[in-house]
């Protein structure tokens, strides 16, 4: 498992925030540590939630990943 902290473009309320929990912990191979507004840090498994994943996974919430890193 590793840490990234993502950049998350279109989080703007605590409505987003909620959603772009609720989507990362649904994902496998994902834990959650935190999100807050315009980020979110995470440990995954980079096999199984590489980043393409995340971001599709987002995007389809109406959500942009910016970058990602450790």
């Amino acid at each position: 498992m590793e840490q990234i902290k993502m950049r998350i473009n279109g989080m703007h309320c605590g409505k987003c925030v909620s959603s772009v929990e609720t989507v990362l912990k649904a994902m496998p191979g994902v834990e959650v540590e935190k999100v807050e507004q315009g980020e979110a840090v995470i440990r995954r498994d980079p096999q199984a939630a590489p980043d393409d994943v995340i971001r599709d996974a987002l995007a389809a919430r109406g959500f942009d990943l910016v970058r990602s890193g450790g």
